[in-house]
């Protein structure tokens, strides 16, 4: 029985939910206009402790993922990738954009967990939605 049990919740795990990223920022933006989502960039380095975290534990985590695929199109760039008018210095960086691509001016700075990250996303949501009615 505790092999079943232990099957059961390895499958489980193997085919959870994961967040559905975006391939490209024209691909984010098309999708975001289409789907009326916030538009959210996640940047990052190479060798970035913080940035690994981020990825392999904050994002990973279940109500993060659904959060992030029910309101928003993810994307992810390096930092040597984002344009210099984005002002990102510090990684992991997650910055804000409307559907139709306009930086909000938000951002969250650093390796938070889930229980950090996931009421700023919750909270920018509900305003981002409020102010569409």
């Amino acid at each position: 029985m505790r092999y079943i049990v232990g099957l059961v919740l390895f499958a489980i795990t193997l085919f959870g939910e994961e967040i559905k990223w975006a391939n490209s920022w024209n691909e984010a933006l098309k999708l975001a206009k289409e789907e009326q989502k916030l538009i959210m960039l996640v940047v990052s380095q190479p060798h970035c402790g913080a940035c690994q975290f981020f990825k392999d534990i904050t994002l990973e985590d279940d109500e993060v993922i659904s959060e992030v695929n029910r309101y928003y199109i993810p994307i992810t760039l390096d930092i040597d990738e984002v344009p210099n008018n984005l002002y990102v210095t510090a990684t992991p960086t997650i910055r804000f954009f409307t559907p139709q691509g306009k930086k909000i001016r938000y951002k969250i700075v650093g390796g938070l967990n889930a229980k950090q990250f996931l009421p700023r996303i919750r909270k920018l949501r509900e305003v981002f939605y409020q102010h569409r009615r």
